[in-house]
């Protein structure tokens, strides 16, 4: 995969260099000063059959003075195999006044000592054989931090092994899109979809949406199915999020990705506020028009592709099938925000979600406590999450998400305490429902 970081694999004769290398420890170059211990041969069997090297950069962003970096080798093999290199190769830079190798403690870790005036080279070196990275080039991908949210730009990510549109492995980068390296007509627009592989309910949603690539693709725009965490809530890999997303997804023409291979860059983006989370990136700019905070979930995909600069930062409210009968709203209305939730006890609440807006309860029990959620999915898909007010997102206890987002009918959980509450529709779907809270 050509890109703006501009890697070239090399199986390349190094020069030997004249003198004599010091062996054993502790001796000395004749001026009194001590010489480092020499450097041991790599392994014999890492060296048999190494046709190349393979350089990457994770996160695949631009160099910041102060920020370290982590660069990966993998080397090919003979027979076809690959293996992980990074803690076995030497490690240099094209200029050291800009990015020097931390010691074995961090193989593959760099710090940046200034910005790079040109391209900056990045050597992996194993035996006889090198790989290299190039970093910058002619194309200038926009400037833009770790935030993902609207007005942003999206980070120039990379996947080197994704699952492509047509259900091959290939390298699908933000940057030779943008800088026009990539094949084929691309998108006007990506819809990320950003899931936990541990969520069911986010796994039937992308199920749902592959329905739509088709006609997403005919618009003009293209999914990408992202899987953030793993079934043991780490960074997932792409091959874990394949292994979850495949059978959604099918045969429909979307990529699919694991933010593990980033480096966790969309996990700590800000992006991920609920699941799922939607982001959509304008791609002649890279500029994030839309996530959940603008209401990127509710869109209309298509009509975003068709028209990425129709300002959908402050999109129209989604169109809602209401699915309660006259009445069925709960008695506790308005409790649309946290703000607005509505203190309940222990006890039965008969409402529904019937607008576009979720329905918020603070639960007042001291100890340990069961809510249930009853509704039908034939009716509509409800979730119901313990609920983070000032993150504005699911709440997490050692890492898990606490709540119900099953795609059974009815949903159940335990917690203790205080505790905020919100039931919603799953892609703003409507149902009545039945919410019974026991103290245990």
């Amino acid at each position: 995969m050509k890109h703006g970081w501009m890697w070239s694999i090399a199986a390349a004769a190094l020069l030997t260099l004249g003198g004599c290398a010091p062996t054993g420890g502790g001796s000395g170059n004749g001026n009194g000063d001590e010489q480092p211990p020499a450097m041991q041969p790599p392994p014999a069997e890492l060296i048999e059959g190494l046709t190349s090297i393979t350089v990457t950069m994770r996160p695949a962003y631009d160099l910041v003075v102060g920020l370290p970096r982590d660069f990966h080798a993998e080397g090919l093999y003979e027979d076809g195999s690959v293996q992980e290199l990074t803690a076995d190769v030497t490690w240099s830079a094209s200029d050291p006044s800009v990015l020097t190798f931390d010691d074995t403690e961090n193989p593959g870790r760099a710090t940046v000592h200034a910005a790079p005036a040109g391209t900056l080279t990045v050597t992996a070196t194993l035996g006889e054989s090198s790989g290299t990275l190039t970093i910058g080039d002619e194309c200038d991908y926009p400037a833009f931090t770790s935030n993902i949210v609207t007005g942003a730009t999206m980070p120039a990510l990379e996947w080197d092994l994704a699952r492509l549109p047509d259900g091959s492995r290939g390298g699908f980068s933000l940057r030779d899109i943008y800088c026009g390296e990539a094949e084929g007509p691309q998108p006007s627009v990506f819809v990320f979809v950003l899931g936990a592989n541990w969520c069911g309910a986010c796994t039937h949603h992308m199920g749902e949406l592959a329905r739509e690539a088709d006609a997403l693709r005919e618009a003009g725009g293209q999914f990408v199915f992202v899987g953030v965490e793993n079934l043991n809530y780490e960074a997932s890999s792409t091959d874990e999020a394949l292994r979850t997303l495949s059978g959604a997804a099918g045969q429909a023409p979307v990529y699919i990705v694991g933010d593990g291979d980033t480096g966790g860059v969309i996990a700590g983006s800000g992006a991920f506020t609920s699941l799922p989370s939607v982001v959509v990136v304008r791609t002649r700019d890279m500029k994030v028009i839309a996530d959940n905070g603008t209401g990127a979930s509710g869109l209309d995909f298509l009509a975003v592709a068709a028209d990425p600069d129709a300002g959908w930062e402050n999109p129209p409210p989604p169109m809602i099938e209401s699915r309660c009968e006259p009445g069925q709203d709960e008695e506790l209305e308005p409790n649309n925000s946290p703000a607005e939730a509505a203190p309940i006890g222990a006890g039965t609440i008969q409402g529904g979600v019937c607008d576009e807006h979720p329905d918020f309860y603070l639960v007042d029990i001291a100890g340990p406590w069961r809510l249930s959620l009853d509704f039908s999915h034939a009716v509509g898909n409800l979730d119901v999450y313990a609920w983070d007010g000032a993150g504005d997102a699911p709440l997490r206890v050692d890492n898990r998400v606490v709540g119900s987002y099953s795609t059974e009918d009815g949903e159940t959980f335990e917690h203790a305490g205080q505790t905020l509450i919100r039931v919603g529709g799953f892609r703003h779907e409507s149902a009545p429902y039945t919410l019974t809270v026991e103290a245990l």
